[in-house]
This record gives structure tokens, sequence and C-alpha cells, in this order.
């Protein structure tokens, strides 16, 4: 998707859109779905996706684009890891589900030991901290990148390279506006106390081009949903992807 003459409200809409389909194909998801961890997990991933895509959708009223690109970044890595939990081993998804837990441990008994009692715990929080951060913290991926989890779920799939385009083409592009770099920290010079020195113009085609990155994530998690799972919404879905094609045309 690159720019074109469509206005920045149609591209709100479009996103607006596409993650209503996506609740659709949860919902129909999990009124088939068994009742297990994976099942829930995609569940919780893509009502994440969609309250993200909420977010982004006010932001972009206010022309904060490189600010949806650094929640476009999450966006692509919690689609590209609800659908390789799908597939990934037993061990893997419980590496998952623990390794929050233990890094959480052991950073809060880092901090008290930098500032006393800067985070404070009861006595049973501080004996469970210490038991989790005594255990080893496993790579819940075993030692895969992103951008091979990627890959592993587009092997599987009929719809082609969505996942790895998504590395590639958002998750990467987007690393710069995170980490604030070169580029976007000389896009500062721009603005002056909350005020764009640059054209409304320009201001857009930002804008448009962030939510497009947007509306790929949500429709590579819609479309992974619907063909994993052979949903009754993917006709829908094929009619979107033909609407995205009018409006970058």
């Amino acid at each position: 998707m690159t720019q074109t003459n469509a206005s920045v409200e149609d591209y709100q809409q479009a996103l607006i859109d596409i993650s209503e389909l996506l609740e659709r194909a949860v919902q129909e998801f999990v009124s088939s779905a068994s009742n297990d961890v994976r099942s829930d997990l995609l569940r919780r991933s893509a009502l994440r996706v969609m309250q993200t895509a909420d977010a982004i959708v006010l932001l972009s009223t206010s022309h904060f684009s490189e600010e949806i690109r650094c929640l476009n970044r999450s966006l692509a890595e919690t689609v590209i890891n609800a659908a390789y939990l799908q597939r990934a081993s037993s061990s893997e998804v419980e590496h998952y589900i623990k390794s929050d837990s233990q890094n959480m441990a052991k950073t809060a008994l880092r901090a008290n030991s930098v500032v006393s009692r800067l985070i404070k715990l009861a006595p049973e929080e501080l004996v469970e901290m210490r038991r989790l951060s005594g255990q080893a913290i496993q790579d819940p991926w075993g030692g895969k990148g992103l951008a091979q989890r990627a890959r592993a779920v587009d092997s599987e799939q009929a719809f082609g390279h969505h996942m790895e385009t998504l590395f590639l083409i958002v998750y990467e592009a987007s690393h710069y506006y995170v980490h604030n770099t070169f580029t976007p920290i000389m896009k500062s010079s721009d603005w002056d106390r909350g005020r764009s020195k640059v054209s409304l113009e320009a201001r857009n085609e930002d804008i448009v081009v962030s939510l497009s990155q947007s509306i790929w994530c949500v429709f590579s998690l819609a479309i992974y949903v619907c063909e994993q799972f052979q949903l009754t919404v993917t006709s829908e879905l094929a009619d979107f992807n033909e609407r995205l094609s009018k409006l970058a045309s």
C-alpha cells in the first residue's frame, strides 16, 4: 500500500472496518474452538490488536504519524507471535507464558538492590519474587527470532508471505521511530511546541503511510485466522482486499 489520492479519512475508516472484520472472525473462531491455551492466546492477542488499532485511529486525527509507527511495530510483533503460538511446541508456549513473571521478578529484585525498597513488596511477594528469579529464564521461542517465526507461519499457509512481509515492511521499518535514531530525531525540528512546520499535505501523506501499515497488520491477522480455521468471514476479507487495492491505485 502506497501513497494515493485517497484521504486520511478513507484510511481511518478502512482501519476501523478491518478491525471490525477481525472481531467478527474471532467471534466465529471462539464459538467453535476448543477451550485450550492456544485458542485463548489467539483470542487475547486479537483483542490487543483491535485495542491498539483504536488508539491509532485517535492518534491519526492529530497527525501523530511517528507515534503510530511505534505502535505499528508492536502490532506487527503481536500478529506474528499470535500466529506462531498456534504451531509452537508445548515447551515454547509454556516458556512464553512464564517468561514475563520471571523477568519482572528479576527486575524488581535488581531495582531494590540498587535503591533499597524502591519497589515495595509484601513478605509473601518477596518470597515469590525470589522463587521466580531463581529459575532459569528460557527463551520463549527456542532461539527463533521474529523473522524466523514469521517464515515458519508463512510456510504452512496458502496466502503467501504475509507475516514475513509484515516483519520487513512494518516491524523492521518502525525500528527507527521506537528507538529514536537519527531520522526521527532530525524530524523533531519540524515541530515547534506542538505546532507542525510541515505542510498539511505532507503530514497527510505521512499519516496515510502509517495507517496503511496499521491496516496491513490487522488484515494479516484476520486473514490468518480465517484461513487457518476456515471461517465464513474469509469472503468479506477478499472484498476488503479489493477495496484496499482501489485505495492504493
